[in-house]
């Protein structure tokens, strides 16, 4: 059980903003057993700096970015309400479990999960965009299936086919962050190095509405790269989903 004087300030938040604590199986149970066919939101919340700085904020600020949001909207929370936090797991069948994370429900249904792993590491603004394309979709008037719900860092993803129409439009900058040696053997055409040093020059001259496209080997490097810019205030960064050896393929 954590210390009153660390859990008090985030109780003091949620309230501040609205938000209902469930802190009992009861007040769980109350929550997700009535209006039973009305769409609800539930924060897991914790204590750990990921809730702090991208979670909470994030879902906060989501709620007023939208004009579909959940009708019914509470948290439980993780390491300290146990019992009320096993309880509302029994709703998250096949889930595992995860913290700080997001459920959404629509007529008694879990319709939507983001746990901590598409959190961590996350802007705030991903975690914005990518929550408001779950209230467009399964909280309007009717589920809109044109709608496909992406996690924060699946946002970021560009294919080799939207690359290749970027590169020929001369749309895209295309930064390659393996290392020297692997870039200099081959690379995508017109492709930048992006080291320590470059990527220095990088964010203290380029203008941070460029758009840029990150790639590596395989993808997992160049989305570290592209939160890197992005937190570094690059709006249009993005990165090679399967990295050098898709646009190979």
């Amino acid at each position: 059980m954590y210390n009153p004087t660390i859990t008090q300030p985030i109780r003091d938040e949620l309230k501040q903003v609205g938000i209902k604590e469930l802190t009992t199986a009861e007040a769980v149970k109350d929550f997700m057993d009535q209006n039973p066919m009305e769409t609800k939101a539930v924060l897991i919340n914790s204590v750990c700096g990921c809730a702090a700085g991208t979670a909470r904020p994030g879902f906060f600020k989501s709620l007023a970015h939208t004009k579909n949001s959940p009708k019914h909207i509470a948290s439980v929370f993780a390491g300290v309400d146990v019992e009320a936090v096993t309880t509302f797991r029994t709703y998250l069948a096949g889930v595992p479990p995860s913290s700080p994370s997001l459920a959404f429900f629509k007529d008694k249904t879990l319709v939507y999960f983001l746990g901590r792993d598409s959190i961590e590491g996350a802007s705030e603004g991903l975690l914005i965009d990518s929550l408001n394309l779950v209230y467009n979709k399964y909280f309007g008037d009717a589920i809109d299936e044109t709608i496909t719900v992406k996690d924060p860092f699946s946002l970021l993803e560009r294919t080799k086919r939207e690359l290749g129409g970027l590169m020929e439009a001369g749309k895209t900058t295309v930064l390659d962050c393996r290392d020297a040696a692997t870039y200099e053997k081959e690379a995508i055409p017109n492709a930048k190095l992006l080291d320590e040093q470059s990527a220095h020059d990088i964010v203290q001259t380029w203008d941070k509405d460029r758009d840029l496209t990150v790639y590596c080997d395989h993808g997992d490097l160049s989305l570290r790269a592209a939160l890197y810019l992005r937190k570094h205030g690059f709006t249009q960064v993005y990165f090679l989903t399967g990295g050098f050896t898709a646009w190979k393929s």
